[in-house]
């Protein structure tokens, strides 16, 4: 059993291109188990193809993040000083590419990163809703978890969180059915009891070691620690004391941290629940 597990990473994605081995080994020497989270068609293929040569160590998912639905979308990151320039590539997702995808390695254990995105795409809702569907269909499909994306649009209520709502709602029809994780958790504590009883796990990045995360800091808190996943979400938001430098899966053991913090727990709490319920969820083989 690995001491941690980081459940949401892109070591897939081009900062990575260079040295993905000696990053996963570095996480393996710190005793992380690595899920490498696939966004696109390219991205989805290379997580399988880093999953099946570094067998044990890197487990892989497929899936289309809701971003790369559209066109003419843009992000900026910067890492160590050097920004990087991220482009919806607007794909039509098809399910059936993804499912063979998914089927041609016993180390795919997830369909993933989908979800809904409100922040550049407002009025564009209903085709990410009809997209989710495909996924979670997909995922019931083929008995493997989802991994949820879901951003609220730039200003919102702290009592109404459009994407949040939608996201409820829309899982409340497939109760029963589906299981898997809200990664990178950025609501309010508010919407956690609904994503539990659905059955769902909630993952925290290194935003909860953001002072200013009020909302995060608190949801960690409401979150029962048997339904807590940790994540990275690398080459983004790594944690403090490494902010603002590219993030790998290595520094999940702050997120960690920062989670024993918050709940006053031992750190191997936290350790040894959150890898069982990693174990759990994605049923690693």
């Amino acid at each position: 059993m690995p001491r941690f597990v980081d459940t949401h990473t892109h070591v897939n994605f081009q900062p990575f291109l260079d040295d993905y081995r000696a990053v996963i080994q570095r996480a393996t020497d710190q005793g992380i188990l690595v899920t490498n989270v696939g966004t696109q068609w390219e991205s989805s293929q290379r997580s399988v193809q880093i999953a099946d040569e570094l067998q044990g160590l890197v487990y892989a998912t497929v899936g289309l993040h809701p971003l790369h639905l559209f066109k003419d979308i843009t992000e900026e990151q910067t890492f160590g000083g050097i920004t990087q320039t991220i482009k919806a590539r607007a794909e039509t997702f098809d399910p059936k590419r993804y499912q063979q995808l998914a089927q041609s390695s016993p180390r795919v254990v997830a369909i993933g990163e989908c979800g809904l995105d409100y922040y550049h795409t407002d009025g564009l809702a209903s085709e990410q809703q009809r997209v989710l569907r495909q996924h979670i269909e997909l995922g019931i499909q083929l008995d493997l978890p989802l991994i949820i994306h879901c951003r609220d649009a730039g200003i919102h209520t702290d009592d109404t969180v459009q994407a949040f709502d939608d996201l409820a709602a829309l899982l409340s029809d497939y109760k029963g059915k589906v299981r898997g994780t809200i990664h990178c958790y950025t609501g309010t504590p508010k919407y956690i009891e609904r994503f539990l009883k659905l059955g769902f796990y909630i993952g925290f990045t290194g935003i909860v070691t953001f002072t200013s995360a009020k909302a995060v800091r608190a949801s960690v808190q409401a979150v029962p620690l048997e339904r807590l996943l940790l994540e990275t979400d690398a080459p983004y938001l790594a944690p403090v004391p490494h902010r603002g430098q590219r993030n790998e899966p290595a520094y999940v053991q702050y997120v960690a941290q920062e989670v024993a913090q918050l709940k006053q727990i031992p750190l191997e709490q936290v350790a040894k629940q959150t890898t069982a319920n990693a174990v759990e969820l994605f049923r690693y083989r």
